[in-house]
């Protein structure tokens, strides 16, 4: 499997008479990147497509930059020639257009390669074939004459799906074959070996051995102790002094995890060579990520923090990305005078993708405007490795001169795919966003930017009929249901089945056509579910009832609306409904059921058959509804409902008592986690797994226990909860704790507890405590974690303001990247 992917850019170019040929070219590609990209280490990005469901006012010379980029062309024509691109222009369609413009290029520089696709016209059509067809007959009449662009012709949708498949496949293969040649070429050149550390000799010594080496290795090899086995740390030494000794043309060589800690642990023992401490940085920033390896005293010890941007221009190739890594961490910033040629080096050609990875993260962190130029080209350069982080790192810098600023950047990469979660922010600024950058963000390749200018513009009642018509056929569900808002805004009527047909969108997987295997749109079908609250809040109260009374609901949302709109009258049902998990409720329906259908038929098997689902979904629901309003008085019900140990967890309960519960509620919540967790064919009322956010868990159990911060981590509670808990503790709470108690938490089995455990000491300790702290630790017999000593050495080594900033990146990076022990 490969590590990197070569991105693959493919022109899918036809007038607009094709759109269903358009998507499932789109759908190919889809799976031919599902099932090959990571094999292959090809991608394939298909261009050009998105036209059909989120052009809004694309010129054709936008068009044709699109073409530039490209290095396969796919052209499809039918009866419909298309419509000119500029009056007056020499090209009467802008398909023609992009075919001589391809064409031209082809015999310029030998690219893009051109497929064409010609679907068979019906003999009806041709007896009075109209002007449009006139010239597609006359332009493959051309192509035939020709006899150097390769066509074939394709009646149903199979056969098209299956000769894009053939068209893509033979091209990527010949593309990885003419490549692996080009590489094995290239590495049968002799390159003679260049020193790998010009321009850090100085921080080294190039002394065979230095005085406080030569002392050692003249103590350990006296004559007279030949008998006496040697220690462990005069192994760990040993080895270091030899690794110390690194020459080009030998092997490189780090020193192992557990000999740089015991060399820490005994570093006040020690009379280290310069040189020594070099390979102790470089055994450090080696394991930099996974923080198990001391590196900050050695680097505020002899080499400074300052060293870091010439460590990670001309250091050791293996440590140059973790060097950036280093300086990303406590946002270190890059002096004015070495700026410069430290970020063209790390963007250089030359450099791997490790150090670019590296040097977008730290540029999304400390980038600056004039740093937008190198991000784009890595941008264009549209390697799978880096694609993702540069994409980051272009919209983090643009962000910091204004929203506005940094939409019309992202309208400048528009066929690049940007995740949603990196544009959430522009939801929260959308006051000072252009219309017209909105408006031209409708036609980016990105589903996540065409969400957001869609959720915007409908907001403000800019987003128009034409372009809300195109965006019911988008691939994003959310963008779907703007589309749908804006049309009825526009006095177009949407049923519940229009909405149905237009929000859930099941697509069958190319290579399951003969099965007619579906793939399930639980994000359209979550959308449709809110399309139909809208729907509900809008009806009649006699629309309502009969909602309500309809056997065939499957959610209780109906009833839970007319309870909502009397609920001082109505909450006491609510309530008893609760009480007997909606056995009366249902059964009701299944009598409704047998009586609309007749006993024995399906619609009323169908709702017997779902009796215990339908209970279980809709005491959940009424449960939410019931503590989302955060009524205090119904405190005890609530109390005794979850008490009876049979409704599933929900958040909305967590969010309930972090309002009015007390120190016993903590319990409550604890067991609902529990039952999450436990045999769900046990419980009355479990529904399936949901995601649990352990973060605010922990958040609120720590309000409702303020005060009491030892007992509360004397709890059985989930690593994360744990976690969340030492995160929102105070400073004064924290160190109010004894050392007996930190050490209990430094020692505990989950990494990430000891993590955070040891972040809240750095941020809330004295730098003598730390120091004590990090003394006990390591001279403790029993077990020691690396990363605690990774983690306090950082506390007791850098100065208070790169403190703040590391323990600050840390907890950011973690919640932007995930939690991964």
């Amino acid at each position: 499997m490969s590590n990197q992917r070569r991105i693959v850019k493919v022109f899918l170019a036809s007038p607009g008479d094709l759109q269903v040929e358009r998507k499932l070219a789109k759908d190919v590609v889809d799976e031919f990147n599902n099932l090959w990209a990571d094999n292959l280490g090809y991608q394939v990005d298909l261009i050009g497509w998105e036209e059909t469901v989120a052009s809004y006012g694309r010129p054709q010379s936008t068009i044709n930059l699109d073409l530039a980029q490209c290095e396969l062309v796919i052209g499809m024509m039918w009866k419909k020639w298309g419509t000119q691109p500029d009056m007056g222009g020499v090209y009467t369609s802008g398909f023609e257009e992009e075919f001589r413009t391809s064409v031209e290029s082809r015999e310029r520089s030998g690219k893009p390669e051109i497929s064409l696709y010609f679907k068979v016209v019906g003999t009806e059509f041709l007896a009075d074939p109209g002007e449009d067809l006139k010239k597609v007959i006359s332009f493959k009449e051309e192509i035939i004459r020709g006899k150097t662009i390769y066509f074939e012709n394709f009646e149903g949708e199979s056969e098209f799906q299956s000769k894009i498949l053939r068209c893509i496949t033979r091209y990527v293969q010949k593309l990885r074959e003419s490549e692996a040649s080009a590489f094995r070429a290239l590495s049968e050149v002799v390159v003679e070996p260049k020193a790998d550390l010009p321009a850090l000799t100085a921080l080294g010594d190039s002394s065979r051995f230095l005085p406080e080496e030569t002392e050692f290795l003249q103590a350990i090899s006296d004559p007279a102790l030949s008998a006496v086995t040697l220690s462990t740390l005069e192994v760990a030494r040993f080895r270091l002094i030899a690794i110390s000794q690194h020459r080009q043309g030998n092997d490189e060589l780090n020193l192992g995890v557990h000999d740089a800690n015991i060399i820490f642990a005994n570093k006040d023992l020690l009379k280290l060579g310069r040189n020594e401490i070099f390979a102790l940085m470089q055994c450090g920033l080696s394991n930099l990520k996974l923080e198990n390896v001391p590196l900050w005293h050695w680097v505020s010890k002899s080499f400074r923090i300052e060293t870091l941007p010439l460590w990670s221009r001309s250091g050791p190739k293996s440590e140059r990305a973790n060097a950036i890594y280093a300086m990303c961490a406590v946002s270190f910033s890059i002096p004015d005078d070495e700026r410069e040629k430290t970020v063209s080096s790390w963007l250089s050609d030359k450099s791997s993708d490790d150090v670019k990875v590296e040097a977008l993260r730290y540029l999304a962190r400390c980038g600056v405007k004039s740093d937008l130029v190198r991000v784009e080209a890595e941008v264009s350069r549209s390697s799978y490795k880096t694609r993702s982080e540069a994409i980051r790192c272009y919209i983090s810098i643009s962000v910091r001169y204004g929203f506005d600023y940094a939409l019309k950047a992202i309208l400048r990469i528009k066929n690049e795919d940007i995740s949603y979660t990196f544009l959430g922010e522009f939801l929260e600024k959308s006051d000072i966003l252009s219309d017209a950058g909105l408006l031209e963000g409708l036609s980016h390749s990105s589903s996540g930017v065409r969400r957001i200018s869609s959720i915007i513009l409908r907001r403000r009642g800019l987003l128009p009929a034409e372009a809300a018509e195109r965006l019911l056929s988008d691939d994003d569900a959310e963008t779907r249901y703007e589309a749908i808002m804006a049309l009825r805004s526009h006095g177009i009527a949407f049923s519940e089945s229009d909405a149905r047909k237009a929000l859930i969108k099941p697509r069958i997987p190319f290579g399951a056509i003969f099965t007619r295997r579906q793939r399930q749109d639980e994000e359209g079908e979550r959308v449709f579910e809110r399309f139909r609250n809208d729907l509900l809040h809008e009806m009649s109260a006699a629309q309502l009832m009969e909602e309500v009374s309809s056997p065939r609901q499957k959610e209780c949302a109906a009833y839970l609306n007319w309870v909502q709109r009397s609920w001082s009258e109505r909450s006491d049902t609510l309530k008893l409904n609760i009480g007997n998990r909606f056995y009366d409720f249902v059964n009701d329906l299944i009598e409704r059921a047998v009586k609309i259908n007749g006993a024995g038929s399906i619609g009323a098997a169908a709702v017997s058959d779902s009796r215990m689902e339908m209970q279980r979904r809709f005491t959940r629901q009424a449960l939410d509804t019931l503590s989302r309003r955060k009524i205090r008085s119904d405190i005890a019900f609530i109390r005794a409902e979850m008490d009876k140990n049979d409704i599933e967890f929900s958040e909305v309960d967590v969010e309930y008592f972090d309002k009015w519960g007390e120190w016993e509620d903590i319990e409550r919540i604890i067991a609902s986690i529990s039952r999450d967790g436990s045999d769900r064919s046990l419980s009355l009322l479990s529904m399936g797994r949901v995601r649990i956010d352990y973060d605010k868990i922990g958040k609120a159990i720590y309000r409702i226990g303020a005060g009491r911060l030892k007992e509360l981590l004397l709890k059985e509670l989930h690593a994360d909860i744990r976690s969340s808990i030492i995160d929102s503790s105070s400073k004064t709470q924290f160190s109010s704790l004894r050392d007996e108690d930190i050490e209990s938490l430094l020692n505990d089995e989950s990494i990430r507890v000891r993590k955070h455990a040891c972040i809240k000491a750095i941020r809330s300790l004295s730098k003598g405590r730390l120091s004590n702290l990090i003394e006990k630790y390591l001279k403790k017999e029993s077990y020691r974690y690396y990363n605690v000593v990774y983690w306090l050495d950082l506390g007791i080594s850098l100065n208070r303001s790169w403190l703040t900033l590391a323990c600050d990146n840390a907890l950011q990076d973690e919640k932007l990247n995930g939690w991964q022990a």
